[in-house]
């Protein structure tokens, strides 16, 4: 009987989710929506009376489960990177000239296009076929851990038919359809500005039954680590997998008998396209914001690599924003963390693309004279790539005629100190280290989250110890705790929380390296080059001895960001700082190990990698570090080994001249590997 029943349940389940597949991917639904409603609560009904029957792979847990505290920390095994953008379709021209001059060829190249979904990054990881992982994109390295949430979404398979695959990561976009998003809305007391908003706000709920009301749909369009010896020739052929996979997707998707997809080797046919497909944009039944351009190859893709946070053989070619028109109601200046005076627009308040704008980007001054905008004109509001908003330009028309010209400020507006204009960055600076903006601005970024996060110590606090002279550089805030007396008789401080302020700061005297160096705002070294110098040198007095030619040759860094960070450690004042802090007992906490290692036959082994990979560099990198190795972006004295792939560059013969041990995966024969 039980059998009877088990296989009942199963039968139910596959049943369900053929028809999710059907209807949400599809479209093309083989029952009413009454005749699914009796299907599931038929198998809600079997798992009730029979729990022994219960999984939480059942399409029935798609109702959500009890509230969570918060969300955990998970990271990705490749970063899930973020894409260059153009708004002009001839810039597609531009980057298809600029693949093929990196891959050094004149012939045709071969480019996948598809929409650009805008919505919220997800990534969904597939053990052996079952739903075990979904994460957001975060940081682009960390991202949080939405499970629950990920589960409730309609059409996303909690198993699907790849039993054989250890782990499959699936990469895609998490969105609301229009007439979804005004629903939900119309029955909201606090409205949402847009779908994308809606979306983020949905997939981040602490309590996934709420989720699970939320109308969310995921649509895939890249992989992330894939085990086994599974891999793909190009891009499109893996969205065809996708199919084979039953995992949701557009390609089948049509809008006046259009396909939103293209492959071609034509750069012309790439335009035709994207205007194509901005003329049906509004038409959608989703919001798209522009197209993706990737090259088809993937062995191509391997080879081009990346550039930071973003890859070289992709491209966000994003459509025209949206304008509006309101008056500018007045031009502030601010001075930032290095001295910067950036220009802000103050406007009449006025809605674009569902949000109400109040202050916009005036990008520098010299834009400002090119434009000749005006306080009191009334201005057009676009916001670039449908986030960021920006004055676009003036409606002469309508200008007053008494307006005068903008006056370029000569003075900090912080510390009246004669400002310096750089001929190289268009940009204003205040060169007075002691400017009451620039410290305050500096501090700040030393406190904040990706830096020392000092929990507790908010701007509101940070400002009062400024303006009463108790802090005036980083050293100061570990000396807090000598003037707790005083700080407990301040209006709004009581000694419980003073306590736990300087608790709070006595505990960040540990830090990670990567994150020290980002906390000390060095000019072009944002986060991601400071984690790169924290692997590569691991302490200040290794980073101090590195010479320029050493920065210039770290992955990702270019002669102005090594020439920058090589003037600050030569500084006096820089080194002075670092001295007092390592004086007050600061010092590096050791990096935890990324992962449980799979052997430890690569332990004290250092690895340099070149070549291509047929699954990545970062797939490779992975391999060495589960088995115990590190793996470096540079050659230095503490490399032991020289790792090669297909066409090794100019690292072999330095590796070679420096006696170094040159290998290939088959050579090591290391746990994990599935090539």
């Amino acid at each position: 009987m039980n059998e009877k029943i088990k296989l009942k349940v199963e039968s139910l389940r596959s049943e369900i989710e053929k028809h999710n597949y059907n209807y949400f991917v599809l479209a093309a639904p083989e029952i009413s929506d009454h005749s699914y409603d009796q299907l599931f609560q038929e198998l809600v009904e079997l798992e009730n009376k029979y729990p022994e029957f219960k999984s939480t792979f059942s399409p029935s847990q798609k109702v959500g489960s009890l509230p969570i505290s918060s969300f955990s920390k998970t990271t990705h095994k490749i970063p899930m990177l973020s894409l260059q953008n153009s708004y002009s379709p001839e810039e597609a021209i531009d980057f298809y000239e600029r693949t093929q001059k990196f891959l050094k060829t004149t012939k045709p190249l071969e480019f996948f296009i598809e929409p650009k979904l805008d919505g919220v990054a997800l990534e969904l990881t597939y053990t052996k076929g079952k739903l075990t992982s979904a994460a957001t994109r975060g940081n682009g390295i960390t991202g949080e851990m939405v499970l629950e949430n990920a589960r409730t979404i309609s059409n996303v398979p909690l198993e699907i038919p790849s039993t054989d695959l250890e782990i499959l990561q699936i990469r895609g976009e998490t969105l609301m359809f229009k007439d979804d998003f005004e629903s939900l809305n119309s029955n909201l007391d606090k409205k949402f500005a847009n779908p994308r908003n809606a979306t983020a706000g949905s997939l981040r709920q602490l309590d996934s039954r709420v989720t699970a009301q939320r109308p969310l749909r995921f649509y895939a369009y890249s992989f992330g680590f894939i085990s086994n010896n599974l891999s793909f020739k190009s891009q499109s052929d893996f969205l065809f997998k996708l199919k084979e996979w039953k995992i949701p997707h557009l390609l089948d998707f049509k809008i006046a008998k259009s396909s939103l997809y293209l492959k071609t080797n034509s750069p012309t046919k790439i335009i035709e396209h994207y205007k194509k497909v901005e003329k049906l944009r509004n038409n959608l039944p989703f919001e798209i914001d522009g197209l993706v351009i990737k090259l088809n190859d993937i062995e191509l893709q391997n080879k081009i690599g990346f550039i930071s946070r973003s890859p070289r053989w992709a491209s966000a070619l994003k459509f025209t924003p949206t304008k509006v028109l309101t008056q500018l109601l007045d031009i502030q200046v601010q001075t930032g963390r290095t001295g910067a005076l950036t220009p802000v627009a103050k406007l009449a308040p006025v809605e674009v693309g569902g949000v109400i704008v109040q202050q916009a980007s005036l990008h520098n001054f010299l834009e400002i004279i090119r434009k000749d905008i005006r306080i009191g004109d009334q201005v057009f509001i676009e916001r670039a790539g449908d986030v960021i908003p920006k004055v676009d330009s003036v409606d002469f028309s309508k200008r007053n005629p008494k307006s005068l010209p903008y006056q370029i400020p000569m003075c900090c507006p912080s510390c009246n100190v004669t400002v310096k204009l750089e001929e190289d960055e268009s940009i204003l600076r205040c060169e007075n280290p002691t400017c009451p903006a620039i410290v305050y601005e500096k501090l700040k970024h030393f406190i904040s989250k990706k830096a020392f996060d000092i929990d507790g110590f908010g701007k509101q606090k940070l400002k009062r110890f400024i303006d009463l002279k108790w802090i005036l550089d980083p050293k100061d805030i570990f000396l807090l705790k000598n003037k707790k007396e005083l700080i407990v008789e301040l209006d709004g401080f009581q000694e419980k929380s003073t306590t736990k302020l300087l608790e709070q700061i006595e505990k960040k005297k540990s830090i990670q390296f990567s994150r020290w160096i980002f906390a000390m705002g060095i000019r072009h070294i944002g986060e991601t080059a400071s984690k790169t110098l924290g692997e590569h040198f691991q302490n200040w007095e290794s980073l101090f001895n590195a010479s320029l030619e050493e920065l210039t040759e770290l992955s990702d860094f270019g002669d102005k960001m090594a020439k920058s960070l090589f003037e600050t450690l030569q500084s006096a004042s820089f080194k002075n700082q670092i001295e007092e802090l390592t004086k007050l007992e600061l010092t590096l906490a050791k990096v935890g190990a990324k992962q449980q290692l799979t052997s430890t036959a690569l332990e004290n082994h250092v690895f340099v990698i070149t070549g291509g990979f047929s699954k990545g560099r970062s797939y490779i990198q992975t391999l060495l570090e589960e088995n115990g190795a590190q793996v470096q972006k540079s050659l230095t004295k503490k490399t032991t080994h020289l790792l090669c792939g297909e066409k090794p560059g100019s690292k072999l013969k330095k590796a070679q001249t420096m006696g170094l041990k040159i290998c290939n995966l088959e050579d090591l024969k290391i746990k994990g590997d599935q090539y």
